[in-house]
């Protein structure tokens, strides 16, 4: 539908545009500006469009890590795949709202 809209209303093709699908957005990656050097602090807590998935997949585990060091008694064995994470980041964006 929003395909449909974007080449009948702007005439550009989704495709195109939306080169990594799904197309996933949150605000728990850090951002680095393209022009900050490495000593810079990247940026916290801005919403943006979630392109490096390797990256979203390592800060997945390493959350899930951190429950499991500190709730040792209710440990949770998940594998983090590619529908996991996306659902992670969903229920993430609804709770932060």
């Amino acid at each position: 539908m929003v395909a449909d809209k974007m080449k009948e209303k702007f005439k550009k093709d989704w495709d195109k545009i939306v080169t990594i699908k799904p197309l996933l957005f949150a605000s728990f990656t850090p951002l680095i500006h393209p022009e900050n050097d490495e000593t810079k602090k990247p940026f916290n807590d801005i919403y943006c469009e979630l392109t490096n998935r390797e990256k979203v997949k390592k800060i997945a585990e390493n959350m899930l890590n951190e429950f499991n060091m500190m709730f040792r008694a209710k440990k949770m064995d998940l594998v983090l795949f590619t529908d996991a994470i996306e659902h992670i980041v969903k229920i993430h964006r609804v709770i932060t709202t």
